[in-house]
């Protein structure tokens, strides 16, 4: 008896850590209580206006869409710099779609998070882009002698001819640097914040003295050990603490409401929406942001002039796949949520399946849930997952109306089925489409864009760019290398595109049906506007060699040319790039910095400017910063490096 007590025990293990680790089991065909939408091989603006006729209600026709990828920080802030170009443009009351993925539901979250703020409050919501001219952060450069703070003095002066936005300095004297304080009213608290607050790991705000500074390390150390101790509490843990600090630093960063701070030498900010975890720091306390809330506001201001724009918050619901898969997509929006895989349910018939919207964003960003490691491990890792919920950033859902027999089922990082947020607009025939691709690319490989463009193909459609050369062949390149199973064979030349030599801030396209298309379900026409996470450090450079920005000789960002004066060096003598902008996903997530937030930023608003809405639709404006012609070339490039190489 007492040699089986060990065996008994194993499997005992072994059926709760099974137990824990199990799966949903979508039927093939959902319930009938259960909505179904028409796939996209066979969708048409008959079928779009009866799959989405409540989102609909009362609305017009979705002309203008925004879709914001992943990546984490960078990928949110290079987000949030397309919001304020679009503001400065007057373009960003025009979207009527918001998709976003992982990173880029960051910016999102804070929008809406404004939008709600600015109801409560009476105020007009875009009073939040409001930021000041950070002079203090070069005043006291020694080796510059004054050229830095020249080039930020040039900033705006051709607003009207380059679309530039002009920028009034932060600070009158010593006594106010770092404080962008502009008085009792403090109007620029909002950026102030995030730039504060760059690090959603770091409960405490950064130093504003214009350097970098080192990662969350202490703060990041009780919660670490909070989430090893949890295997002691295992399986009744289903969302590791890890995940929940995640999401409230998330919540921090892009959520929290910050109140007008009474004097310019304030260092301590406080908050109108704030609870406050011991280890962890302020956060959105519950209940402040919900899908309730957001569907009471969008109802409000429907007939308004400054309408709500739907969201729609992708997430995954299944193990990622080598292959693209649709129904994994899960989305999350005020008035539906739902997949292929599970159907759909109406917010008007049934609860939210996640209520709180900081829970949302965590879902889509959760990147480091074991759900996300990819089918052929996927259940090995919930297994480990079950005895280290460490591993479970995303959000589990056992409470839902989708049947009894499906089971209880995660959602997390909406990456590992479409990172670009893309389809979820197509499929609702939005015929403008931005398409911010932020997600991690320094090798200039389109990984995210191609993973659309191969869902597009399989349902009888296709993406071009003709300003990107030879883009199919690209797209074409990756499959091979994925089918024939020699993606780490680097011996074999590879295709890219340089995102450090990069011609046009927005690289118009299109979504055509393909010749074999059967026309008699198709899609109506849509323009794609391509704005990637891309630099040309040349004109930069140039810029800062001639002591001239946001000219008509010198049409870049004065702010990112004095960013680039203070990062002027590669990692290796063999390099002749930055790694900026694509600092890895993590490593941006993890320690970020005020002047990395103003650099992604710039560079994301001094694209996003260019923008107009025209009678026809989405357009570029005429005569600012003159587009060059030539098509963003094809090159060969080594791995973890940009293109540099035109060798055919």
């Amino acid at each position: 008896m007492e040699s089986s007590r060990p065996v008994i025990g194993v499997i005992l293990l072994t059926s709760l850590v099974s137990g824990c680790a199990s799966r949903a089991n979508f039927p093939d065909h959902p319930h009938d209580w259960v909505d179904v939408r028409t796939p996209l091989d066979l969708a048409d603006t008959t079928s779009i206006a009866r799959d989405y006729a409540e989102e609909r209600t009362d609305r017009r026709e979705p002309r203008v869409g925004l879709a914001l990828s992943g990546g984490g920080t960078r990928a949110g802030m290079f987000a949030f710099g397309v919001l304020n170009g679009l503001n400065d443009a007057n373009v960003l009351d025009q979207v009527d779609i918001i998709s976003s993925v992982s990173g880029g539901g960051y910016a999102a979250y804070w929008l809406f998070a404004r939008r709600l703020e600015a109801d409560q409050g009476s105020f007009d919501y875009r009073l939040a882009f409001a930021d000041c001219r950070p002079d203090w952060w070069v005043r006291y450069d020694k080796q510059d002698q004054g050229v830095n703070l020249a080039l930020l003095e040039q900033g705006g002066q051709d607003r009207d001819n380059l679309g530039f936005w002009k920028m009034e300095p932060c600070s009158r004297s010593s006594s106010e640097d770092g404080q962008q304080w502009s008085g009792s009213d403090d109007r620029y608290r909002w950026q102030a914040h995030i730039a504060r607050y760059p690090d959603v790991f770091r409960r405490d705000s950064v130093v504003f003295d214009g350097t970098n500074g080192g990662g969350p390390i202490l703060t990041a150390l009780p919660v670490i050990t909070l989430s090893l101790f949890e295997v002691l509490r295992f399986p009744f843990v289903s969302n590791g603490y890890l995940g929940s600090s995640y999401e409230k630093g998330i919540s921090r960063t892009w959520g929290l409401t910050p109140l007008p701070r009474s004097k310019r030498a304030d260092e301590k900010v406080d908050f109108s929406n704030a609870d406050n975890d011991f280890l962890g720091g302020p956060y959105v306390k519950a209940k402040e942001h919900t899908w309730g809330k957001l569907r009471q506001l969008d109802l409000k201001l429907r007939h308004s002039s400054q309408p709500l724009p739907l969201w729609v918050v992708n997430t995954t619901v299944l193990p990622k796949q080598v292959d693209p898969n649709t129904r994994a997509i899960f989305e999350l929006t005020p008035f539906s949520y739902g997949s292929e895989a599970s159907g759909y349910l109406s917010t008007t018939e049934y609860t939210d399946v996640i209520s709180e919207i900081p829970s949302s964003v965590r879902a889509s960003a959760a990147a480091a849930d074991a759900q996300g490691l990819g089918t052929s491990h996927w259940r090995s890792a919930q297994r480990v997952s079950a005895l280290f919920p460490a591993l479970r950033w995303g959000v589990g859902v056992d409470d839902h109306k989708f049947g009894s027999d499906v089971g209880s089922f995660r959602l997390s990082d909406g990456g590992g089925s479409d990172n670009m947020g893309l389809i979820s607009l197509v499929r609702r025939g939005v015929r403008d489409i931005i398409l911010v691709d932020a997600e991690a690319d320094i090798e200039g490989r389109f990984e995210g864009v191609c993973w659309d463009r191969e869902i597009l193909n399989h349902a009888g459609y296709d993406l071009r760019f003709p300003m990107l050369e030879r883009f199919s062949e690209l797209c074409a390149q990756r499959i091979s290398e994925r089918d024939s199973k020699n993606s780490d064979d680097t011996a074999a030349p590879r295709r890219a595109y340089n995102v450090s030599a990069w011609r046009n801030p927005i690289i118009k396209g299109e979504i055509v049906a393909l010749d074999s298309k059967d026309l008699s379900h198709v899609l109506p026409p849509i323009r794609v506007w391509l704005v990637k996470l891309a630099w040309n450090q040349e004109k930069v450079h140039d810029a800062l060699d001639a002591t001239q920005c946001e000219t008509k000789e010198h049409p870049v960002s004065c702010l990112l040319t004095v960013f680039h004066a203070h990062q002027p060096y590669t990692n290796t003598a063999l390099e002749e790039y930055q790694m900026f902008p694509h600092l890895s996903t993590g490593g941006a997530t993890w320690n970020s910095s005020t002047t990395l937030f103003w650099a992604w930023r710039e560079l994301g608003r001094s694209a996003a400017s260019l923008f107009e809405v025209t009678p026809t639709g989405l357009g570029i404006k005429s005569g600012a910063r003159t587009p060059d012609m030539t098509p963003q070339p094809l090159l060969y490039r080594s791995p973890g490096r940009q293109a540099v190489s035109s060798a055919r």
